[in-house]
């Protein structure tokens, strides 16, 4: 098992308003958002590496509050089976 690499960084603040956020959910309508310009296109590097960071930023909030999106979905998916 390879060991896990964390990054310390500020909570990300939207521009001009300096809003901060500062939890998972919000994580999930920026990837929908993204996703939904795509349009059929091949993801460029730039691309995936947003997703990659969006991915990353999800994880960390995630840590620190779970998120109630992954855990409504999770909670489904479980009384399914």
């Amino acid at each position: 098992m390879t060991e896990e690499r964390t990054l310390t960084i500020p909570l990300p603040s939207v521009a001009p308003t300096g809003f901060e956020i500062d939890r998972a959910e919000p994580m999930h309508d920026i990837w929908g958002l993204v996703m939904g310009n795509q349009n059929g296109r091949i993801q460029s590097i730039e691309d995936r590496m947003l997703m990659a960071t969006l991915r990353a930023v999800h994880e960390g909030f995630d840590r620190l509050i779970p998120c109630a999106i992954c855990a409504t979905s999770s909670g489904e998916a479980r009384n399914e089976r």
